[in-house]
């Protein structure tokens, strides 16, 4: 059901012409409503059919035609083997994703066009099987980096980033049955800590636990005892 709904959205974006203020207003909607299902969507077929509309708004918004090509890229399979990822084209993009400067990082609100790689990153991290660790690793590591990049301009008040995009994902995160999973996500949970402790009231007395350098609290709090 919901790959043929993607689809049907991915068919009526083809086929509208807007530009203008109403172009970016529907990029707008188009895209919070979108990017949050790459990162809950589990299903092979859902997940092509909703990088397809994202593809398809590149049409009308020619700063996503790079970022359809990277989700494509990081959710693509092995031709040659069967339900086999393509590690070379995935590890590409990630490194791809890797170079881009700081400065060009556009993650900010529903509009910002990297938000739908984020959440493919976050489905990363947390679908991801054992032997996929690099790029489980790669993408928690990239998310961080983000991270930093989103906490240097959100110093006047809670982010956005953290308030729709981090915050669910955690939560789920750190609940997997997966302890590398867990991991993960508790690191990253130290990282929004440390980065976002300052602006969001419920991090705030949980930066004592970035006291002792030595000791990696989050790190371990992602382990069964």
């Amino acid at each position: 059901f919901r790959a043929e709904v993607a689809g049907l959205v991915t068919a009526f974006l083809g086929s509208i012409n807007v530009d203008g203020p109403e172009s970016a207003e529907l990029v707008s909607l188009c895209l919070s409503a979108i990017a949050p299902q790459l990162s809950a969507m589990r299903d092979r077929a859902a997940r092509a059919a909703v990088i397809g509309a994202v593809q398809a708004l590149g049409r009308l918004d020619a700063g996503l035609v790079e970022v359809g090509r990277l989700l494509g890229d990081l959710d693509s399979w092995d031709p040659s083997a069967l339900d086999e990822p393509d590690y070379e084209r995935r590890l590409a993009a990630l490194s791809h994703l890797r170079s881009l400067p700081a400065a060009s990082l556009d993650l900010s609100g529903p509009s910002g066009r990297l938000l739908p790689i984020l959440h493919s990153l976050l489905f990363a991290v947390q679908h991801h099987g054992q032997d996929d660790l690099a790029l489980r690793n790669q993408s928690a590591a990239l998310i961080a980096s983000w991270i930093e990049a989103d906490g240097a301009v959100s110093t006047a008040g809670p982010s956005c980033l953290w308030t729709d995009t981090l915050l669910p994902a955690i939560r789920r995160g750190v609940q997997s049955a997966v302890e590398a999973v867990r991991v993960e996500f508790m690191q990253l949970l130290g990282r929004c800590c440390a980065v976002y402790g300052n602006t969001v009231a419920d991090l705030a007395p949980l930066r004592v636990l970035l006291a002792d350098a030595e000791a990696d609290v989050f790190l371990n709090l992602g382990h069964v005892q």
